[in-house]
This record gives C-alpha cells, structure tokens and sequence, in this order.
C-alpha cells in the first residue's frame, strides 16, 4: 500500500496526520499542499500566517531529479487554520516533473507524497528568438543584452544561474551579471545587464575581480535549456550566441555625426539614418523621434537594420512638407551606455568640450514634376 493510502487510512481512523497535494482547479500547475496535523503539531504552530521557517520543520515541498533525489525546498506561503496547514508555492510548477512533499514529526513517523506533473502534450514549449546586440562584434565594456522569447517567460532570480557566459576555453566567466530583474510587462523580454561595477575603472568590483569582458577575445552567451516559461516548461533547447570582443568605446555617439538620407515630401518613403555604430536595441526605438518645427510630432515607425547601425523612420501617413527636425532623447545609448551628452565611463577631472545637438533641422525633397 502507499505512503498516500496509509495517510488516509491513518486519517479516517483519527491517528497520525494526513497529507495531501492539491492542483488548482484552472492551473494544474498551481497546487497547494495540505496536511491535517496532530495535537502536538498543532500545539507547536501558530494560528494563520507562519513563518517559512516554522514551516519548514514541519512541511516541504521539493523538486525531484533525475535520479530521484529531492533538491532545496521551494520558496512559498505557509497558512494554519485549525488543524489544516497548507504550503502554496511560490512559483508554477514544471510541467513532466515529479515533486515531494514530506510531513516531518518528532516521532520519526514521516509521511511522503510523490506528485506527478503531466506534460501537455498541445503546450508548444517555449525558445529563444533573438539576443541585441544582434552583431557578433562587441565593444569590451559592453553593458547589457536583450533576450527576447517566444512565449512568456518565468521570473525569479534562478535565471542569473541559468545564463553564462563562457570564455574561449569555454570556462564559465565569474558572476558576470547585475542580478536585477528587468521583464517587460508580457514578460517576453528580459534585460541582462554585465554589472557595471566590473565595467567602470577604478570601481572595487573591477579592482577585485577585473572587468567581465577583456578586448580582442571569443566569448559564448549560453542560455541554458532550463529557463522555463510561465507554464514550468523548460525551453525548447538552449541558445547560444558566440562573439568577439574590440576595444573599450569611451566615445558618445553624437547625433550630429549621423549621416541623413532624406525622402521626398508627399511620400511615405523612410527617413534613413545611419548612425556609424551600433546603438542600444530597446532605446534606439523610443529615444529618436521627427517633429514639424513648430514641434508636432510626427507619427513614424522605427525599424533598425545592420545590426542596429541604421534607423529607418517611416510616416504613418505622407511626410507632410519639407521642415522638419530630428530629435533625440539624452538617454539614448550606445552599447557601451555612452549618451549623447556623457560617457558611461565617466573621468570627472576631464570635461569634453563638444556639445551634442539634440535637434536635427533637415529640409526634405520637393517630388520633381
């Protein structure tokens, strides 16, 4: 007989305590685990919300892998009502996987439950589908990466466990990244930042450990299969893309270095600029807009090409006349976190006297009749 059936049959005969793992109704991967103490545990537990710590002693729930053996305890809510515990995770399980919840007593009469997650065999697993910067050469003081999915992705900080970078011997770089969460809202996209304090000089971090990327090598970002989707899948399979690295750039990317190739007015033909480098994939989209001189924006839409070297703005309706501006946010970066107006890297003893222009002025082409 099981460890499930024995609870129960204990239970109904009003002996030993009762253990249970509850899917939710509309989520099976959303489950609760209930146990019905005993006098003594309920005389050792406080009322309602308990600490996760109390609860431990009492409750876990853990992951099984591969071999059978359970990992680290999930993070999660413990709640004591009556004679009734419940643990509610924190975080959807995996689906195909198997979990253990153990009900742990003094009197060394320890209960178990296995829990079985079925695999769906409709849920398309989740992949990567494309990394910024899309180019294979980076500057060594890079900042940070887009990761863009196919699916909406689980958070929680395991992901900074599960992203590495790899050096040519294909050796894990030591703690390369900020471990700040950054999603969008559907989160599809998540920010991975290098940790600026091993990118600045003279930072302790970079003293201590050095800096993340060193010029003139070959690195690996791998994205290990194991990042799961929202649904507990793991992805599809995982990526990697593989890139070398030049030079520090302490150089800010000046609008006024741009080069404009302008349409003809009355047409909807794009408004090209090619900026000389790659710029920030996220920021370039947002940071640049064109407006009328008497400061009317006009409503375009922002495509980026050559590896985010080149901008193409196309009017939603006909470019309406000949006066326009260009006008760039302060906050617009290059892939080193260089603005118009200041280098990420920043020596406060030296000043650069170049100003940046913010605006832009640009006279379109009468259409020749």
């Amino acid at each position: 007989m099981s460890s499930v059936s024995l609870a129960i049959m204990a239970a109904l005969l009003g002996g030993t305590p009762s253990l249970k793992v509850v899917p939710g109704a509309d989520d099976s991967l959303r489950v609760r685990v209930i146990v019905e103490l005993s006098a003594d545990q309920v005389a050792e537990l406080p009322a309602e919300s308990i600490s996760r710590k109390a609860g431990r002693r009492v409750l876990t729930f853990s992951l099984l892998d591969a071999e059978g053996k359970p990992g680290s305890s999930m993070l999660g809510d413990y709640q004591r009502q009556g004679s009734q515990l419940t643990f509610t995770p924190r975080f959807r399980l995996t689906a195909g996987s198997t979990y253990i919840a153990r009900l742990h007593s003094t009197s060394g009469n320890n209960l178990t439950v296995n829990h079985r997650v079925p695999r769906s065999p409709h849920q398309r697993m989740a992949k990567v589908t494309s990394v910024f910067p899309s180019t294979d050469t980076l500057p060594a003081n890079s900042l940070k990466f887009y990761i863009h999915f196919s699916r909406p992705m689980r958070e929680g900080r395991a992901i900074f466990e599960r992203i590495h970078l790899l050096d040519e011997e294909g050796k894990k770089v030591r703690d390369p990244w900020r471990r700040t969460e950054l999603w969008t809202e559907d989160a599809s996209r998540f920010t991975l930042w290098i940790h600026p304090g091993r990118v600045k000089q003279g930072v302790n971090l970079r003293e201590d450990f050095g800096p993340v990327l060193h010029p003139a090598r070959k690195y690996t970002l791998l994205i290990e299969q194991s990042v799961q989707s929202q649904n507990g899948q793991p992805l599809e399979a995982e990526y990697q893309k593989e890139f070398r690295t030049v030079p520090d750039d302490r150089s800010r990317p000046l609008p006024q270095k741009w080069k404009l190739s302008l349409p003809q007015v009355g047409s909807r033909t794009p408004l090209r600029i090619g900026f000389g480098e790659p710029l920030d994939h996220a920021l370039a989209q947002r940071c640049i807009e064109v407006r009328t001189l008497q400061g009317q924006q006009v409503s375009c839409c922002v495509t980026l090409q050559n590896h985010e070297s080149v901008a193409l703005l196309t009017p939603t309706d006909p470019w309406p006349s000949a006066e326009h501006k260009l006008t760039v946010a302060p906050i617009l970066e290059d892939l080193a976190g260089n603005t118009p107006v200041r280098i990420f890297d920043t020596d406060l003893t030296k000043k650069d006297g170049v100003r940046p222009k913010l605006q832009l002025p640009f006279h379109l082409q009468h259409r020749s009749n």
